[in-house]
């Protein structure tokens, strides 16, 4: 159960780096199809901070 936990607080993570890259692909270029290539990108750049930076990290 704690795994699952563990999982759901991911989660945030990819969801607000989709979030801020779609917004960051739309304010440069005022296209939506750079805002879907923001999201894209800023689920990469979380899918890399969760993966190397707060998976080993304790509490």
């Amino acid at each position: 159960m704690a795994q699952e936990k563990d999982n759901k607080d991911y989660n945030l993570f990819f969801i607000l780096g989709a979030i801020f890259g779609a917004l960051t692909g739309y304010a440069i270029a005022e296209v939506i199809l750079w805002a879907i290539f923001g999201a894209i990108i800023g689920a990469v750049f979380a899918s890399f901070f969760v993966n190397a930076l707060v998976k080993d990290r304790t509490y």
